[in-house]
């Protein structure tokens, strides 16, 4: 594995430059535990220092060592802001420098997206949308989308890391229209036809972040839901055909993961209760979800990860909208197809990777066109997988002998600090099989 990984390493290097050849060769790796006596960063033409120095897990008088400074790297470019990180050292006057490399990527542009629910073109929604990452150095982050298709919708989300940054406060912004289609099966089947809504949603989040891996928020906003078609029972909260209600999340996340693109190792814990309604138009209902994700390395470079989902819902009149489906967002792979809803659902997933590429920093010189918007690190992982989950009411008992499964093999490409793509075939029980394209990922 070693040497396909060496010739396709050779290969690549005549199609692109990389960076790290270009680097001072007084710069070394560290070869011992060394006392930091100064940190140094360059390239952060717009980016503000801190907004480096907030993610690194040492400071100046601490002891680090070679693999401390590759968890940094990864850490670094899970901003998504930079196309190429690298953490060095270097000796000056008896003076022990680790120095912080980096490039800024292109951080206004538009992009164009598609996906497909059930890996079937008859249920894409696509678009494009226009992102102004890391304006005034500080990672803020501005996104106008635009989606047509299967649930056409427009959104603006607005993302502040630092609004209050002594206090390590968070800030965020969202606002959608959605024209979404029916995805309960028991609806569409209690009444003979589908269902459309017309759904406005607005919110704010304050979060604090205690340290390097612990954030605390709460969401508050206000949904307005409308049926288009006539008033259908448990298609609304409230029995009406318009639901207009506010709600509140109180979340907690836990990431020590050091590339949260595709980690390769670290724990990512996320808990979240929303309550919906208040009473409010008799709107009066809950979710609770876990989402807990394990990363490490166990043998030479491969990588194992395991996650387990659990999402709840219960209260007064749970509407169809708002209940946990496996199908759409959330699949069982070799299942991609085969949706299946209740008050709750339980999934979990298996994967170990191997990289054929750990990293490529590649740019292409053009003519007219800055190095920053032709510059990507990439990332090439295949892997095997397997998922199991199941779906229940809240007056069922749990069943394990409901649980339905799948298992296949992947490859997917990262482009980072922008996005990837993943090419997956599964199989279920009866070992049919399935092609799954997409851009999201399990973990």
């Amino acid at each position: 594995m070693r040497k396909t990984k060496q010739i396709l390493f050779i290969l690549l290097l005549a199609i692109g430059d990389i960076s790290y050849s270009a680097q001072d060769s007084s710069y070394v790796r560290v070869g011992y535990p060394t006392i930091v006596d100064s940190i140094k960063i360059t390239g952060n033409d717009i980016t503000e220092p801190f907004v480096i120095l907030e993610e690194l897990t040492f400071s100046i008088g601490d002891t680090v060592d070679q693999n401390i400074l590759d968890y940094n790297k990864e850490r670094l470019y899970s901003l998504r802001i930079f196309t190429f990180v690298d953490l060095l050292f270097n000796e000056n006057n008896g003076k022990n420098i680790v120095n912080i490399i980096v490039k800024e990527s292109w951080y206004i542009y538009p992009w164009i997206f598609a996906h497909l629910y059930h890996s079937d073109f008859k249920y894409a929604t696509y678009g494009f949308y226009l992102r102004w990452k890391n304006f005034r150095g500080r990672n803020e982050s501005l996104r106008i989308t635009v989606a047509f298709g299967y649930d056409p919708y427009y959104k603006i989300d607005y993302v502040n890391p630092y609004l209050i940054k002594d206090e390590s406060i968070y800030f965020t912004l969202h606002s959608t229209y959605v024209h979404f289609q029916n995805k309960s099966k028991k609806l569409k089947s209690l009444y003979g036809e589908d269902v459309n809504y017309k759904i406005f949603n607005n919110s704010v989040s304050l979060g604090k972040r205690f340290d390097k891996y612990n954030y605390l928020s709460t969401v508050t906003g206000f949904s307005y839901i409308e049926l288009e078609d006539s008033t259908m029972s448990g298609a609304t909260a409230s029995g009406d055909r318009i639901d207009c209600y506010p709600f509140v999340t109180i979340g907690y996340i836990y990431d020590s993961r050091d590339l949260a693109q595709y980690p390769q190792n670290g724990i990512y814990a996320q808990a979240a209760i929303s309550h919906s309604g208040f009473g409010i138009n008799s709107i009066n209902y809950n979710s609770f979800q876990v989402d807990v994700r394990n990363y490490w390395n166990f043998y030479d470079d491969f990588v194992a990860r395991a996650r387990t989902t659990i999402r709840h819902t219960f209260g007064q009149s749970i509407p169809y909208y708002a209940f946990s489906y496996l199908g759409y967002d959330e699949i069982v792979r070799g299942h991609c197809k085969d949706v299946r809803e209740g008050n709750n659902y339980l999934l979990g997933t298996i994967e170990i990777s191997y990289p054929l590429l750990d990293e490529w920093n590649f740019s292409v010189n053009l003519p007219l066109i800055p190095e920053r918007i032709t510059s990507t690190r990439i990332g090439l992982n295949i892997y095997l997988f397997a998922d199991t989950g199941l779906t229940f009411m809240n007056n069922q008992n749990i069943k394990f002998k409901n649980l339905y499964s799948g298992w296949g093999i992947g490859i997917n490409i990262l482009f980072l600090p922008y996005s990837g793509i993943k090419f997956e075939y599964a199989f279920n029980e009866h070992r049919d099989g399935e092609l799954i394209i997409g851009t999201n990922y399990s973990f």
